[in-house]
C-alpha cells in the first residue's frame, strides 16, 4: 500500500504576470491585436522570462513591456508636457515681469495642443476613444509634476522665492483644468480613431 506522503505533489499553477500590467497593455493595444499580443507575451514570459529570472524578475520584465507600450502611445507628450510646465514655473519665479499674459498663452495653447495630440495618438494607435481620454489626463498631470518638481527644488535653493501665481495655484489648478483636458483628449481620440486604418 502506498503512503499518501510518497505521492507525487500536484503541479503548480502556471506564473501569472501582475493584473494591473495586463490591464494596462492591453488599454493601449488595438482590440483586433489584444489576443496575439498577449499570447505572444504571455507565452514568453511563462516560457522564457520565468526560467531565467525567476517569477519577481519576470513580473518586473512583464511591467517593463506594459511601461514600453505606453510610452510609444504617450512618451513624446509626456516629456513635452513635463518641459513645458518646468520652464513655465521656472521662468515666472526667476525672471519677474508685470506682464504674464505671453507666458500664459504659451503654456496654456502649449497644453491644449499636446491634450488634443495625445488624445488623436492615443485613440488612433489603440482604437479606442478612452484611452486617448485616460492619455491626455495622465499627461497633463504629470506635467504639472514638473512644475511642483521646480517649485520645491526653487523653495530650497531660493528662499524668498514668490510663487506669484501662489501655491494653491499650484494644488489645485491641475485638477481644476483636468475636465477640459480629459474633453480636448476625448476630441482628438475620436478624430484619431475614425481616421485609424483598418488593420
Amino acid at each position: 500500500m502506498k503512503n499518501p506522503a510518497d505521492a507525487a505533489a500536484p503541479p503548480a499553477p502556471p506564473a501569472t504576470p501582475p493584473g494591473w500590467a495586463t490591464r494596462l497593455l492591453a488599454f493601449v493595444t488595438p482590440p483586433e491585436l489584444e489576443d496575439c499580443v498577449a499570447g505572444d507575451l504571455l507565452e514568453q514570459y511563462r516560457d522564457t522570462i520565468v526560467p531565467s529570472r525567476g517569477v519577481r524578475g519576470a513580473n518586473r520584465w512583464y511591467a517593463a513591456q506594459a511601461m514600453r507600450a505606453v510610452w510609444r502611445t504617450a512618451g513624446v507628450f509626456l516629456a513635452a508636457a513635463l518641459i513645458l510646465h518646468m520652464w513655465r514655473e521656472a521662468i515666472d519665479e526667476l525672471v519677474l515681469t508685470d506682464d504674464y499674459h505671453l507666458r500664459s498663452y504659451v503654456l496654456t495653447y502649449g497644453m491644449i495642443g499636446i491634450a488634443v495630440a495625445t488624445g488623436l495618438r492615443a485613440g488612433w494607435r489603440s482604437g479606442r476613444i478612452s484611452t486617448g481620454v485616460a492619455a491626455a489626463g495622465a499627461v497633463s498631470l504629470f506635467g504639472w509634476s514638473g512644475a511642483w518638481m521646480v517649485a520645491a527644488l526653487l523653495a530650497i535653493a531660493v528662499p524668498d522665492v514668490l510663487y506669484p501665481g501662489g501655491i494653491a495655484e499650484l494644488l489645485f489648478l491641475p485638477f481644476m483644468t483636468l475636465p477640459l483636458v480629459l474633453a480636448l483628449g476625448a476630441i482628438g481620440a475620436a478624430v484619431g480613431k475614425i481616421g485609424r486604418p483598418a488593420r
